[in-house]
């Protein structure tokens, strides 16, 4: 599954949906990264001058990268940020999850929420 975005502005309120796999190219394989567009989104959210952005994520992770890089992009914001998580919000979706205003984090009740050891690996020649 594509990481896709959706925006809706209506009444002073952005809302942005997150699904699919953070960081995955879209289905043309041009490689655009996740980042890349939700910088574009929140840049159509800041030109409304929404003061709510609500975040939905139905996502089992992805790259590590791009969640920080959201987060970062989310926490900047002055608006008030509510995280809303449906279905399974797992490893880097919830790092996107955690940039929610103080008490604006939300799940739903038959969600799941998954945090685990971080992992790497090395690949090549030496």
């Amino acid at each position: 599954m594509d990481f896709t975005f959706d925006i809706r502005n209506s009444a002073g309120t952005g809302e942005i949906d997150i699904n699919g796999t953070i960081g995955s190219y879209n289905e043309s394989n041009e490689g655009v990264s996740s980042y890349n567009e939700f910088t574009r989104k929140i840049r159509e959210i800041g030109a409304s001058s929404a003061r709510k952005v609500i975040v939905n994520i139905r996502s089992t992770g992805g790259s590590v990268n791009d969640a920080l890089l959201i987060y970062e992009q989310l926490k900047a914001l002055t608006a008030k940020v509510i995280t809303r998580c449906y279905g399974y919000t797992a490893s880097a979706a919830t790092i996107i999850a955690q940039a929610a205003t103080k008490g604006e984090r939300k799940m739903s009740a038959n969600g799941l929420y998954l945090i685990h050891q971080s992992k790497t690996a090395i690949d090549g020649n030496s």
